[in-house]
């Protein structure tokens, strides 16, 4: 039993003469007074993540649309921004009890833009979907391409005809629609 006392003493002792302060918050050092080596490397524009551009879909958390970061791989236009929207949840979004309206690409038939409006095709197979569904579906198309620059509103079309497609509200429209239409989503 001594020698268990001698041996807490003596772990003591050295852990008292290492000159390790007992403090009880952390203290920051300034950067002027690291050494060298330990300084972090100087700040920066982000980087791209390798193989793609930094992106934002939205999906679906019950009936609310959620930002959810993403890497589109180039060239990160409109139809890879769609394609991003309809491919696999990672694990971590999966659980964070996130998911998709959309769970086939097939049903889109791609998207272009002529000044702030992209449009995107809509397969026939779309209007199978549940009409609560489809809203979401839509929801979901028109936050994530808004959220570019270059796109304020979306008209859904079929076979180069404007899609007459529910919003929000329940209204039917066949114009192009916004955010706004789509806003008690968020």
């Amino acid at each position: 039993m001594a020698d268990a006392a001698l041996a807490a003493l003596a772990v003591l002792s050295g852990l008292a003469a290492c000159g390790v302060p007992l403090e009880d918050r952390a203290q920051v050092i300034p950067g002027e007074d690291l050494p060298y080596d330990l300084e972090g490397p100087p700040a920066t524009e982000p980087q791209q993540p390798a193989g793609g551009v930094p992106a934002v879909v939205f999906l679906l958390r019950d009936d609310e649309l959620v930002e959810a970061p993403r890497v589109v791989t180039e060239p990160a236009d409109l139809n890879g921004l769609l394609d991003e929207l309809t491919s696999p949840l990672t694990p971590a979004e999966t659980a964070q009890g996130l998911r998709r309206a959309l769970t086939d690409s097939s049903l889109l038939d791609g998207a272009t833009r002529t000044a702030n409006l992209a449009t995107v095709g809509v397969d026939e197979t779309f209007e199978e979907l549940a009409p609560h569904e489809q809203v979401l579906a839509l929801g979901q198309i028109v936050f994530t391409l808004t959220e570019r620059d270059e796109v304020d509103r979306v008209q859904f079309s079929r076979e180069g005809e404007p899609l007459t497609i529910p919003t929000a509200t329940g209204s039917l429209v066949d114009r192009p629609v916004s955010r706004y239409d789509y806003r008690s989503l968020r």
